[in-house]
């Protein structure tokens, strides 16, 4: 056997014995097997947001409307953005999950209280994952959490300070209530994801999945009565779904949101038309296969043993499949979707895993895989390579995601001239800034101004595609004739807002005389925009 000295030294021996020994105390007390789990990945959580940065720009809008709602209730128009449809239509889809940022935000420092929310809800979405393996009696559940872990996708995403976390928890148990027809806490779940995450399609695809596997999959005489139960159970969903909608708290400004964030963005999707979000373009294939090194090597093994044991898999597999075919799909048109690939293509492969091996001992089943690799001479291709490539693979993949963190957006990005317009502009004064993603940063800090887009240019783009075409000109420097006529004419702006990246742009603005700058600092320089002239 290649490397048998290694199983037989006396550290590795001691080191198998009280892992066995770990695991057997941890089977026999269920609720400390959760802790340590809980504890894990609220460690690991610390560690990567232990930075004065924030991943994504989108923090800073979620910190400002909890404290908004916590000031003002609820508003359905949004003057801060005086440029797109949400102007005078706005609804939150992330509703309730700003109304549970209240406390962080209104006990702690705003963006402090919001870095620890998402600790809180990151762990609670990994406990919660490792929850749904043991209910579905998945053998090694904690490696299956552990692999989850070690994905840098999911924890990049799963660790932004948006509703992610704490919808992927919520997902999780929805699964659960799913595979075990638990009908009225079903229904409860699907209500409660409504208002807390725009992503609630992807429960109604999930559930049809679902259905279309247990009645696809089922033996001839059995599928009328699983057709009934899937029926009841999508009636649950959807039932959750349609009432969460109808009883929303921005009903009925919430639907045209969904059309413009489903429709528009996500389906249709202009990025070949306008810059939108990183998100929203595609994952290449393989980027995506090296980014998940590790879950898509695990995914293949699964796929083998699926196929080779399919005759003894149940149909909850099959629909793990069928969900992790889609996802990949999604995800190779954009890579957002890589959040749900991740966790499901896992799932799909620890639940193959318990189908190969349900009714026998599992170490039966690991010596004669070994056996079989071995006579095939493959057990160092197959096993020990891959094995020995996991350290480094771990370390590179959640050392990536510190980094994209520490790399990040400062939290006191744009306090200072946010202060300055604060201090030295009018209210509601119109500031024409020099990118889309700079208005969280500024809106967190001044809410008293007014800006033109922010969020996704789609809202921009939507409410008047003539102005969205005049403001990419001017923020990318190629409009030269027209420069004063578009910024305080066709936008009416008094102030000219830009970045330290947009630097042709801010010495175009500085050459003309119509701007007059009053405030610079190394992160942004202010103009004032001359008055135009009475007729």
């Amino acid at each position: 056997m290649p490397f048998a000295w290694v199983a037989r030294h006396p550290l590795v021996a001691a080191i198998a014995a009280l892992r066995h020994a770990f695991a057997r105390h941890l089977a026999r007390r269920p609720m400390l097997a959760y802790l340590t789990v809980f504890t894990v990945a609220g460690l690991l959580s610390v560690w990567v947001q232990a930075t004065p940065t924030f991943a994504d720009p989108d923090s800073f809008y979620h910190a400002k409307m909890a404290l908004l709602i916590s000031e003002r209730g609820i508003f359905t128009q949004f003057p801060w953005l005086q440029f797109t449809v949400l102007r005078d239509s706005f609804a939150d889809h992330q509703f309730l999950y700003h109304v549970l940022l209240i406390p962080w935000v209104r006990l702690l420092p705003p963006l402090l209280g919001l870095k620890l929310a998402t600790v809180t809800f990151f762990a609670t979405a990994v406990t919660a994952f490792y929850a749904l393996l043991r209910t579905w009696g998945v053998p090694r559940a904690g490696y299956a959490t552990a692999l989850l872990l070690a994905t840098s996708p999911f924890v990049f995403r799963a660790n932004l300070a948006k509703a992610q976390p704490l919808a992927f928890a919520v997902l999780f148990v929805w699964l659960i209530l799913l595979t075990r027809a638990r009908l009225r806490w079903l229904a409860a779940t699907s209500f409660f994801y409504v208002w807390l995450y725009g992503g609630w399609p992807l429960m109604v695809v999930l559930a049809g999945l679902y259905a279309f596997a247990l009645v696809g999959l089922a033996p001839a005489g059995e599928r009328r009565a699983a057709l009934r139960r899937q029926i009841r159970s999508l009636g649950a969903v959807m039932g959750g779904i349609l009432l969460a909608l109808l009883l929303h708290p921005y009903f009925p400004y919430h639907l045209q949101f969904y059309w413009n964030q489903i429709v528009q963005i996500a389906v249709i999707n202009y990025q070949e038309t306008i810059g939108v979000g990183g998100e929203w373009y595609p994952y290449p294939a393989l980027e995506l296969l090296a980014a998940t090194s590790l879950a898509s090597f695990v995914a293949i093994v699964g796929l083998t043993l699926y196929v080779l044991t399919w005759r003894r898999q149940a149909p909850r597999t099959g629909f793990l499949l069928l969900a992790t075919a889609l996802l990949y799909a999604l995800t190779l048109r954009s890579r957002r979707n890589v959040e749900y690939l991740v966790p499901i293509s896992i799932l799909f492969s620890a639940d193959a895993l318990r189908g190969c091996v349900a009714g026998q001992p599992l170490q039966p089943f690991w010596n004669e895989l070994k056996a079989f690799l071995r006579e095939q001479k493959l057990f160092l291709a197959a096993v020990v390579l891959p094995l020995l490539m996991v350290p480094y693979l771990v370390v590179r993949d959640v050392s990536s995601v510190r980094g994209a963190f520490r790399d990040g957006i400062p939290l006191t990005r744009f306090a200072a001239a946010s202060a300055w317009l604060r201090a030295n502009t009018p209210p509601d004064a119109l500031v024409f800034h020099s990118d889309w993603d700079d208005f969280p940063m500024l809106w967190y800090y001044n809410s008293q101004s007014r800006y033109l887009v922010g969020l996704d240019p789609t809202f921009m783009y939507r409410f008047d595609r003539v102005r969205y075409g005049e403001w990419e000109r001017v923020t990318t420097a190629r409009e030269r004739v027209r420069l004063y006529e578009i910024v305080a004419q066709r936008f009416g702006a008094q102030f000219v807002f830009v970045g330290k990246e947009q630097e042709s742009m801010r010495k175009l603005v500085a050459g003309n005389p119509g701007f007059r700058e009053v405030y610079r600092d190394p992160e942004a320089t202010i103009f004032e925009v001359s008055p135009v002239p009475a007729l």
